[in-house]
């Protein structure tokens, strides 16, 4: 009777596994095509924290970083970027070198035929992941009441791959930005959020991996919404993305926005000229510069107006 029963068991095990095309444990033609993608540096990674090992951050290191997370190694991805040794580097210079080609590199296989779009999302979901990590080692101990401009960072409605929302934030925080990082379903979320509180900007952040070209007119659409919903009236709107950087030709006026950065390292330094122009343009900063009135300038302007305010008012039983 138990032999019966294992002999059952076995059978449904036996067609469990045909279902699921595990009829062997062999690899898959997916992981020997994952496999064939190893890059030469994987086989000598440095293991040390050193100068050296920093020094070699760029191309070869970001291939690897992206061979890494897609094959779902994400021990080795950790170890990897500790080895790395990057504590003093910026966040910037972060992205910059490490994610943001790593995120490219992962896109450039998909076109290639080498992954499908489902593998290069869930390996950008672990470059997030470690995104988080260096964001959590960068910025310990940082004084969050220091910040006083206000930004927020968002994929456009729609847009699935969300690392260069981390990779922005990173950078804004760096930069002593408040940071808010939202992910709206549609325009009418995103306008309620604008809407509701006050942005000094709004940074929308496409594909890092693919260069999303179909979608810069909702791209177009969705910054139109910002701009009308913004319960600040002078938000600058700001766009990344691999659409920024492979096409330098595409003019941050296309879509509408204010500012674009083909890193997110550029975005607060392009940011920065952006309003410094505005408020140059404007009159603003030179009429802040010939007045040369500060804050406690101002209080001491305005108390004795106020005094003498007070000193005219009729005394009550006088």
């Amino acid at each position: 009777m138990i032999a019966e029963d294992d002999s059952d068991s076995a059978r449904r095990c036996s067609d469990i596994e045909q279902l699921c095309g595990a009829e062997t444990p062999t690899p898959s033609a997916r992981d020997r095509r994952i496999e064939s993608l190893q890059p030469p540096e994987a086989r000598s990674a440095p293991t040390t924290r050193t100068a050296s090992a920093r020094a070699r951050v760029g191309a070869p290191t970001s291939v690897q970083l992206a061979w890494l997370a897609l094959r779902a190694d994400e021990t080795a991805m950790v170890s990897f970027f500790h080895e790395l040794g990057l504590e003093g580097s910026s966040a910037g210079q972060i992205c910059r070198d490490l994610f943001e080609p790593a995120a490219r590199q992962l896109g450039d296989w998909w076109s290639d035929d080498q992954c499908d779009g489902f593998a290069v999302s869930l390996a950008l979901s672990r470059l997030q992941n470690l995104t988080r990590l260096a964001d959590a080692d960068h910025y310990r101990g940082r004084c969050a009441s220091r910040m006083s401009q206000r930004v927020l960072i968002a994929p456009p409605p729609h847009e699935t791959h969300i690392l260069g929302v981390s990779l922005l934030g990173n950078v804004f925080r760096e930069a002593r930005w408040r940071v808010r990082s939202e992910f709206p379903q549609s325009d009418t979320e995103l306008a309620d959020l604008v809407g509701a509180y006050w942005f000094d900007a709004v940074a929308l952040a496409l594909s890092d991996a693919l260069a999303r070209r179909d979608r810069l007119s909702a791209l177009a659409r969705t910054i139109d919404v910002v701009r009308e919903a913004s319960r600040n009236p002078a938000t600058a709107v700001v766009v990344g993305g691999r659409a920024f950087w492979s096409d330098t030709s595409l003019h941050v006026e296309g879509v509408g926005a204010d500012v674009h950065c083909a890193s997110a390292a550029f975005a607060v330094k392009n940011l920065d000229e952006w309003l410094a122009g505005t408020r140059a343009s404007s009159g603003d900063a030179s009429a802040e510069a010939h007045s040369g009135i500060s804050p406690c300038d101002l209080v001491g302007m305005i108390t004795p107006a106020l005094a003498r305010r007070i000193e005219r008012r009729p005394r009550v039983g006088g």
